[in-house]
């Protein structure tokens, strides 16, 4: 294991600039640097490395962060083996704890599970192409789905014989323990207490990580006659976790980030037929339904998700389980149905390379009107199935964090169900007040800030918490008058009001600052949070300081007066925070409103006293900020 102060060194002396240079062609454009961003596809430059600050940030894709997080994400290296490569990089020494036994022991016994699994996959492999039964069944079975040699070459797809032991006593011979190959589901023991082969009588298809490690098997049973699973996978293991591999995501990711698209499958030959027709931006869930671990691997090369499926009630089923993961995610989801009776590789094979891809086009849908539609059908004149289609429909429209984008669904709904908006904005509310968890509110609620602040739509309030958080960051040693600088004054506004951030984010780093603040330790610049070994935490920082917008060479040379927030640090605290509070009073008086609504008879004259009070606080704020406000 690294030390710790070895992983500090190295990020300290690594050069961001350095780093991305090694990859992407980079032009200095004023005090940064701009290239291509090789994280998507495109043709006028967006990606921006800053070495002041020690950040990359794309302005086009939204990737960000410091050296270790560019070598992690491009060339999908693990955190310790991109310390080692900056190490070696920047000539720094990286230091190693002794392992204990047991952490000795554990490493063993992976490196001995990846052996016997690359061996394992290059035997089925073998016996495919070299062997006359491999030949005979597996590969004429692989030709007749339409796989050419350089297709099963490339996906190293391969045979295990019809035999009880075959593999093992190969295996064996070759000098490899039958433990291990037991651990990884290879041979098991029978009644009799003799090993036997798991995968045989089957075409083989390994599994492997995204960087391309083989740690699993796929395998498919050809005769129809065998009372066995159709397909059979590996167990899980150390190695092999299924909620968190992607079928052919190691062949895909390339693709993914140049079209900043993926489509999503749900069988082996569904992946491999369509990325030998040319769509390569593909993968499957392997062996298992799909899952937020897969989500997370996806969202590292695209936002945008299209889910393909089976024509028939079971795919349509894990069609809207998936959809609903990605949703939760944040992800553009939209959907092609197959027709019914058809999966992608059959219909891939049916209408050809073109075809096929311009019905991917043709039939592509957003989520909202597939899923509507689909109910609507099932649901016919039934007034109580046109109920529950439509909050089946609506609990997926409520997984959506983006307030804007959940406005547009909330009308695009209202019109395709026949459903006044306001009632679905009532329902919806209903949803998202389960969803987190909330209780009816109090009468008190909007004397409790604190309170109040955690039942507030988050997304407006969110962007002006990050503006705070940015000036402090960049400007906060600035002053604002004889005796405060730019925190000071933030700091005092913040707790006289008691506003706590609702960005966790945010929060975290806004808390660190103010504790080593109030023990006269300034931690306001940036660079410290980027040299964080927390990925999240310095792509926000990142995300958070970065400036997409770059003076053109010879501004500064020219008499007229570019107007920036350095001209005047003082009105841009103000009006930061009065548009801060301004939005929480707005949420907090919605807040109080609907509290009024729920209340009895007797708790209404202490709301409305405390309606007026916030209609005062807010009549005032706006009139500062120059905001109209109709009280």
């Amino acid at each position: 294991m690294i030390t710790q102060d070895s992983i500090n060194r190295v990020i300290d002396a690594a050069v961001v600039e350095d780093v991305v240079s090694d990859f992407v062609s980079l032009k200095r454009r004023g005090v940064n640097l701009l290239g291509l961003c090789p994280f998507h596809d495109e043709k006028t430059p967006s990606f921006t490395v800053s070495p002041a600050k020690g950040i990359y940030k794309c302005f086009g894709c939204g990737r960000a962060g410091n050296a270790v997080s560019f070598l992690m994400e491009h060339e999908q290296m693990g955190f310790a083996d991109s310390i080692r490569y900056l190490g070696r990089k920047f000539n720094i020494e990286i230091e190693e704890t002794q392992n204990t036994q047991e952490e000795k022991e554990k490493i063993s016994l992976k490196e001995n599970w990846q052996v016997v699994l690359d061996y394992a996959a290059n035997y089925f492999a073998s016996n495919l192409l070299d062997s006359e039964e491999g030949k005979r069944i597996g590969l004429s079975y692989f030709k007749e789905r339409g796989l050419t040699q350089e297709s099963i070459r490339k996906w190293k797809l391969g045979y295990s014989k019809d035999s009880w032991d075959a593999f093992y006593n190969d295996a064996i011979n070759s000098g490899y323990n039958e433990s291990y190959l037991n651990d990884v589901g290879l041979i098991k023991k029978n009644d009799q207490d003799k090993w036997y082969d798991v995968f045989r009588n089957r075409v083989i298809f390994p599994i492997r990580t995204a960087q391309g490690k083989i740690v699993a098997f796929g395998g498919r049973v050809l005769q129809k006659d065998v009372k066995a699973a159709k397909y059979l996978n590996s167990p899980e293991t150390e190695l092999y976790k299924k909620s968190f591999i992607l079928y052919g995501l190691y062949h895909a990711k390339a693709a993914i980030r140049k079209e900043d698209k993926c489509y999503l499958s749900e069988g082996y030959l569904d992946v491999i037929t369509l990325s030998q027709h040319g769509i390569e931006n593909i993968v499957a869930a392997s062996g298992t339904s799909f899952t937020e671990g897969q989500a997370k691997l996806i969202k590292r090369f695209t936002q945008n998700v299209t889910v393909l499926f089976d024509g028939d009630a079971a795919g349509l089923k894990a069609a809207f389980r998936s959809i609903d993961i990605l949703l939760t995610f944040g992800f553009n989801v939209r959907v092609v149905p197959m027709p019914e009776g058809e999966d992608p590789d059959s219909l891939c094979r049916q209408m050809g390379e073109r075809a096929f891809k311009d019905y991917l086009i043709e039939k592509e849908k957003d989520f909202i009107l597939f899923k509507s539609e689909t109910l609507m059908k099932e649901s016919q004149n039934d007034p109580i199935a046109k109920t529950a289609f439509v909050k089946d429909v609506l609990s997926s429209v409520a997984l959506i964090k983006d307030a804007i984008k959940r406005s547009f669904y909330i009308k695009e709904c209202s019109t395709l169900m026949d459903v006044d908006e306001a009632v679905i904005h009532q329902e919806l509310q209903v949803l998202l007040g389960s969803k987190s968890g909330s209780k009816k509110p109090s009468s008190k609620i909007v004397k409790q800030k604190e309170q109040s602040q955690e039942h507030l739509p988050a997304e407006g309030i969110q962007q002006q918490e990050k503006a705070i958080l940015r000036l402090i960051l960049l400007h906060g040693k600035e002053p604002i008058s004889e005796s405060k600088n730019v925190a000071d004054f933030l700091f005092e506004q913040l707790t006289l009001d008691e506003m706590v951030f609702t960005h966790e984010l945010a929060k975290q780093v806004l808390d660190e600052i103010q504790q080593q603040y109030e023990q006269n330790q300034i931690l306001l610049e940036s660079n410290h949070f980027v040299k964080s070994t927390n990925k999240e935490l310095v792509e926000f920082i990142a995300e958070l300081v970065a400036n997409p917008y770059i003076l053109s060479e010879g501004w500064e040379d020219n008499e007229v007066k570019v107007r920036s927030i350095e001209l005047n640090y003082t009105l841009e605290a103000l009006d930061l925070i009065k548009r801060y509070k301004l939005k929480l009073a707005r949420r907090m008086l919605e807040f109080a409103e609907q509290a009024l609504k729920d209340a009895n008879v007797p708790e209404q004259t202490d709301i409305m006293k405390e309606i007026m009070a916030i209609k005062s606080f807010q009549s005032q704020i706006a009139s500062e900020t120059g905001n109209v406000y109709n009280g």
